[in-house]
Order: structure tokens, then C-alpha cells, then sequence
């Protein structure tokens, strides 16, 4: 009996063992891909991954909460140098300095230079790209190091939010761009080049929660876009109840007074607040440049959307104007109260 159990044992001592070793052969063998256009398919990938090797699988990470990928995907190859070349060409990061230098550079390039095709394809001609972006590979790890890793990387060099800058954008060479009216594109280029000319200066961040709205015909009002935003924010989730929006603000021009109303006349473009950002997220995805949305509620006019940029100097200036009215206040209900005592 004592040898049986013995035979027992080692048996599973044995499959156990060889289990964790066909699971360290597998991550030998998959990488994990990073700055993925949200445009991109699973084909799109796979076809320029496939000059490493073949492939056993190819799969983008989805988020539940849009349907959409998260710009992010794990590739498996049949053969483990395959897997090392598509590293080699894709600057692997391990969550150490050499990832930490990495993700800088990117931050540094995407802030600071014109994004043009030209100087892209001159910067990483020798690297992987698709659709104009730099692919960041690594090794694939396992599932408790790669939460080490992307709690490292948000905290550490992300905190301005800019993954969140290419958000709503649509240019000329975007898919989106097929029905975009001409106009459309030319503001959004504009748009978009002051969106950089802002970036590269490190007092200003991306607020994740907060929404801005451009192209908004003049008979849309506060309530109309709040009610708009409230209904796009949902996302499909179970037990997940209706998008909060904290608020909905349209900016005014006070020197033309609109007769109806009394109020100063919509400039045409806006703020969505929202109290989370999936929430902010999905409204973004689902409303901007939306022909049903233009139709339906804005005088055919394409709604412009991406997340408000933040200037951390006008943020402290709020900050310290409230605290002294807050002082103020206390003073004066101080005074009224020894008034009454006296």
C-alpha cells in the first residue's frame, strides 16, 4: 500500500511538473503587443506579425464594457525564436528602466513632434509599426506579474492620462474618414495639431472623466446634450445602472444675446462631465462623428469628441480661489456669531 500511495505521489508529481513546463514553453513562445490601432482587426495583426513566423494563435484583448479592443494583443508562435525576432523588432520591455525608458521615448515623441507619415516611417524604419504607430512586443508573463507591470506603468508614466489623447480622433488616412465631411476633417486637423502644441507642455494633463464637445448646433441646449450623453454613457454590464452625468455645459458668447432665451448665444461647442470614465468612454465611442446622432438631434452636424485637455495652473488657481471664499465665509459667519452674542 505504501508503495502504491508512493507510485501515487510521484505520478502526480511528475504531470504537475510537466504541466508547468508546457506552461513556461508557452510563454516562451507568446508575446504580448502593445499601441495596437483601435482600428486595426485581428487579420490586420496576425498579417504583420506572420513574417516572424507561424503562428499558433493571434488574439486582441477586448474591453466587455464597449466590444472594442483595448489596443493590446497576445500573440502565440510554434517556434520560440519567432517569438524573440518579433521582440527584437518591437523594443521588448520587462517593467524594468529598459521598459521605463521605452514608454518616455514614445511619451516624448508623441508630445513633441509633427505626427506626419513621413518623419514616423524615418523614425522606425528599422522597427514595427501599423498605421503609423511604433508596436511595443514583449515576452507574454504570467497573469500576477503582468498586474505588477500595468499598476507600475499607470501610476509611473502615465499620469498626465495622454493614452487617452488619440481618443475620438479621426483623420484623413483613418478608416472613420470615409463619410466625415471634408469640413469635419479640416477642424478635426486643427483640433488636433493644438491638442499637441498643448500636450507638449507638461502643465497640462487629460481629464478621464471629462468630455469635449465640438460642432454643436445652436438649437441644442444643456438638457438636450445632458439627456444625449446620459443614454450613450451606459455600457452593457451586468447590474450596471444608467451613466452618471455631473454636468452638461455649453459655452456662451455674451456679447450675442439670444432673443428667445435671454442668454448669451452657444458658441457651438461644450462639456460633458462624467462621474466615471467607462461611462465617459462609451459615450465618446458611440456619439462621435455618428451620422444617426447628427441627424436625430443635431441639425445634421456631426458631433466632435474627445476628452478635455486640463491646465494643472488654472486647476491650482480654482483650487485656492475656493478655499479662500471658504475662508471668507467662515470669517463671516464668525463675526455674525459674536454679533448676536453681544
Amino acid at each position: 500500500d505504501k508503495q502504491r500511495k508512493k507510485a501515487k505521489k510521484e505520478e502526480k508529481e511528475s504531470v504537475a511538473g510537466e504541466e508547468e513546463e508546457d506552461g513556461a514553453n508557452e510563454l516562451q513562445r507568446t508575446v504580448f503587443v502593445r499601441n495596437v490601432p483601435l482600428e486595426a482587426t485581428e487579420k490586420d495583426l496576425k498579417a504583420l506579425m506572420y513574417r516572424f513566423g507561424t503562428m499558433k494563435f493571434c488574439r486582441l484583448v477586448m474591453d466587455k464594457n464597449t466590444g472594442r479592443h483595448k489596443g493590446s494583443a497576445f500573440v502565440q508562435f510554434v517556434d520560440a525564436d519567432a517569438a524573440q525576432a518579433a521582440c527584437q523588432a518591437g523594443g521588448a520591455f520587462t517593467g524594468g528602466d529598459d521598459w521605463e525608458k521605452i514608454q518616455e521615448k514614445q511619451d516624448k515623441r508623441r508630445q513633441q513632434m509633427v505626427f506626419v507619415k513621413g518623419a514616423l516611417q524615418e523614425e522606425f524604419k528599422e522597427t514595427l509599426q501599423m498605421g503609423g504607430r511604433h508596436l511595443f512586443v514583449a515576452m507574454a508573463v504570467d497573469r500576477s506579474k503582468a498586474q505588477n507591470i500595468n499598476n507600475q506603468d499607470k501610476e509611473k508614466l502615465d499620469r498626465r492620462n495622454l493614452y487617452l489623447a488619440k481618443e475620438g480622433l479621426i483623420l484623413q488616412d483613418s478608416p472613420q474618414a470615409k463619410d466625415c465631411p471634408p469640413n469635419d476633417l479640416q477642424k478635426r486637423l486643427r483640433d488636433w495639431q493644438d491638442k499637441k502644441e498643448k500636450l507638449s507642455n507638461t502643465n497640462f494633463s487629460i481629464n478621464r472623466t471629462r468630455l469635449s464637445v465640438r460642432n454643436v448646433s445652436k438649437q441644442m441646449s444643456e438638457q438636450d446634450m445632458k439627456e444625449i450623453f446620459t443614454k450613450a454613457g451606459k455600457v452593457k454590464e451586468e447590474g450596471d445602472g444608467e451613466a452618471k452625468v455631473l454636468q452638461a455645459r455649453l459655452v456662451l458668447d455674451k456679447e450675442k444675446i439670444d432673443p428667445e432665451t435671454g442668454k448669451g448665444a452657444s458658441k457651438g461647442y461644450g462639456f460633458v462631465e462624467f462621474a466615471e470614465h467607462r461611462h465617459a468612454l462609451a459615450a465618446l465611442r458611440k456619439l462621435n462623428n455618428c451620422a444617426k446622432t447628427a441627424r436625430m438631434h443635431n441639425g445634421n452636424k456631426r458631433l466632435m469628441i474627445d476628452f478635455a485637455l486640463e491646465d494643472a495652473r488654472k486647476v491650482r488657481e480654482r483650487r485656492l480661489k475656493l478655499q479662500k471664499m471658504e475662508r471668507i465665509k467662515l470669517q463671516r459667519a464668525e463675526r455674525r456669531k459674536e454679533e448676536a452674542g453681544a
